[in-house]
């Protein structure tokens, strides 16, 4: 009998990459609070005459969206809201652990933050969630696998 091995949310990791899409330098944004990487298909009907209804996966969207507690002093943070303000792309890896490790599985795509709203609540600190999207890009979206 296998023993299930379990990945734990905690130990998943978000991933900017400050260098080119060729040649990625990953930066961690440690500032995470319950990540939610949503990927959905489109679907096309293919039903037929003599069947029931058909569907086929056509175009894959993706959104990832979170909430970070405001930080002035994060660097991570500010080059966030930053490409906020600016409509700048991120290219984003979502990942099963750190993206250094071999075999670390992964889903990578260009984002824009399309919606970043300030909570402001009087008993908690100030929190940012926020959302991304895909946005128009010449590179490759997709899973991945680390390998040596």
């Amino acid at each position: 009998m296998t023993t299930p091995v379990v990945i734990k949310g905690k130990n998943c990791k978000l991933y900017y990459n400050s260098g080119t899409y060729a040649s990625p330098t990953w930066v961690e944004v440690k500032n995470v609070k319950d990540l939610t990487l949503t990927l959905t298909y489109d679907e096309a009907e293919v039903s037929t005459r003599g069947g029931g209804k058909q569907y086929e996966p056509t175009l894959l969207d993706s959104q990832i969206e979170f909430e970070m507690v405001r930080d002035t002093a994060d660097s991570v943070q500010t080059a966030l809201l930053a490409a906020f303000e600016n409509q700048t792309v991120l290219d984003l890896a979502v990942a099963e652990g750190a993206i250094a490790t071999n075999g670390t599985k992964y889903y990578r795509d260009d984002y824009k933050i399309f919606s970043s709203p300030h909570n402001e609540a009087l008993a908690d600190v100030k929190r940012i969630p926020l959302t991304f999207k895909p946005c128009y890009s010449e590179n490759a979206s997709g899973f991945f696998t680390v390998s040596a």
